[in-house]
């Protein structure tokens, strides 16, 4: 009885050793089939095809499982999977084969990786009993939401300097999305504004929307709330409330330019020499000087989004004394006033080739706001006297609150699912710890945070030595990983 018991009491021993064993190469296991997924799902990045896609999937998930575990570690004998990763989705066009498969099962907007790994670990005391390794398993899914998102690039005369520095990191940023399922595009402004690529797939495919960033050129003021109203636009024209909606808004400094419907004179103020228009509107943009103070405004060409022109008189205006003229006051109606608001408008006539039939308008606020803008009666802008300097001010003022009611529109936008994300970056001394590029970013640091809005992020590179890890940390924050 006792030489019985004692067989059995060592088998239950060895047994309990085998299984520990077990347990340590699961609990091993399911680490390294957690880092494949994870890895595996940001590898998404890489390449233009699903080919090139698959190829990198396969590349990285055998890395991360062989780092993570080494055949020999806890004396496995093989370490492998049994079902290999592969990503589904709803959008995965059917039959495209390699590491994708379509399932319509996935929530739209989303894509899951799954993974299955397995090890084989030799037993030492289950040998008796005719069991000579043992094969543990894990699964892994990691689920990823398509994004998209309209990166906005300032443009404006005072970026000359720094736009190799910001077309290379903005290049870099494209990068970092999927060319097949997330959709990129790119806008830019000065005092005109310009949708160079639409947002749109394959925006990696021959580099186009690379290649769009590289055409650009600084010159201009900086109409930051026209360059917003185009990405926001674009992602309405898009229409998908699945994906993360995200705004990318870039820039060295304030808004400087006021597009709007301006009320102007057509009988000039002193006679037939001075400011006057053909027709009673035009729509225009009004550009302070550099400088807030200064007294110097010009009014410049609208053009919807821009073909590259950035100064020249109103359309049916005259007699205006060039592009920082200072008698530009002189073409406002006192008796009309100055508009309080801007009436947007949007579509594919507007120089947005690939962007359909599309038309959009919205109504945004120019003296309401949390800066001091212009009244409609504002009797500074309509003189030119040197006491007038409040001028730039007023326009600086007004030009912030233009933009930052483009910017909370989008947030508020439920239409795009949650609303619009946005996320900004500023560049130079000048942005630090701006209040106007937290409130348009909806930081929670802004002194005009929303709760009930999405909440983005400002980002604040002093040189554009970080502009990349600027770009890396927005990065961070829109793809995400929801499971």
């Amino acid at each position: 009885m006792l030489a019985l018991a004692l067989v059995f009491m060592i088998s239950l021993a060895g047994l309990a050793v085998d299984l520990v064993l077990a347990y340590a190469a699961k609990a091993q296991l399911t680490m390294a089939i957690d880092s494949v997924s994870l890895s595996t799902m940001r590898s998404l990045e890489a390449g233009s095809t699903y080919g090139e896609q698959s190829a990198e999937i396969t590349r990285i998930s055998n890395l991360m499982l062989k780092s993570n575990f080494p055949v020999g570690d806890l004396l496995a004998k093989s370490v492998s999977f049994s079902a290999a990763p592969k990503v589904y989705g709803a959008g995965i066009p059917v039959g495209i084969g390699g590491s994708f498969e379509n399932d319509p099962n996935v929530s739209a907007g989303q894509r899951e990786l799954r993974v299955i790994g397995e090890a084989k670990i030799p037993t030492m005391f289950m040998r008796v009993f005719g069991r000579s390794e043992m094969t543990v398993r894990s699964a892994a899914v990691a689920a990823r939401q398509d994004v998209n998102v309209a990166l906005v690039i300032d443009r404006s005369g005072s970026m000359a300097a720094d736009m190799p520095a910001t077309k290379a990191a903005s290049k870099t940023f494209l990068n970092f999305f999927d060319n097949n399922a997330d959709r990129v595009g790119v806008m830019s402004f000065a005092t005109t504004g310009n949708v160079n690529y639409p947002v749109a797939t394959g925006f990696k495919t021959g580099n186009v929307a690379a290649n769009a960033i590289d055409t650009m050129n600084a010159t201009g003021g900086t109409a930051s709330g026209l360059g917003l109203w185009l990405a926001y636009a674009e992602l309405m024209r898009v229409n998908d409330p699945n994906a993360l909606n995200v705004i990318v808004f870039f820039s060295d400094g304030r808004p400087t330019a006021v597009p709007a419907v301006y009320n102007v004179r057509t009988v000039g103020r002193f006679g037939s020499g001075s400011p006057r228009c053909a027709t009673p509107t035009v729509t225009a943009v009004s550009q302070a000087g550099g400088n807030p103070s200064a007294d110097a405004i010009s009014m410049n060409y609208m053009i919807y989004p821009g073909s590259g022109t950035e100064y020249g008189d109103a359309p049916g205006c005259q007699n205006l004394s060039g592009n920082w003229g200072g008698d530009v006051e002189d073409l406002y109606d006192p008796a009309a006033g100055l508009p309080t608001n801007w009436p947007a408008l949007y579509n594919s006539a507007w120089g947005c080739s690939n962007c359909g039939s599309s038309s959009f308008s919205k109504t945004f606020q120019i003296s309401s706001g949390p800066w001091a803008a212009w009244s409609q009666f504002e009797s500074v802008m309509f003189s030119t006297s040197s006491s007038g300097s409040a001028r730039g001010a007023k326009m600086d003022g007004s030009a912030r609150n233009l933009a930052y009611s483009v910017a909370k529109t989008a947030h508020a936008d439920t239409t795009l699912g949650q609303g619009v994300v946005i996320y900004t970056i500023g560049l130079g001394a000048a942005n630090q710890a701006d209040d106007f590029m937290l409130a348009v970013a909806n930081d929670k640091d802004s002194a005009q945070y929303n709760a009930s809005h999405p909440e983005g992020e400002y980002i604040y590179s002093p040189t554009t030595n970080e502009l990349k890890a600027a770009f890396e940390k927005v990065r961070g924050h829109v793809i995400r990983l929801t499971r």
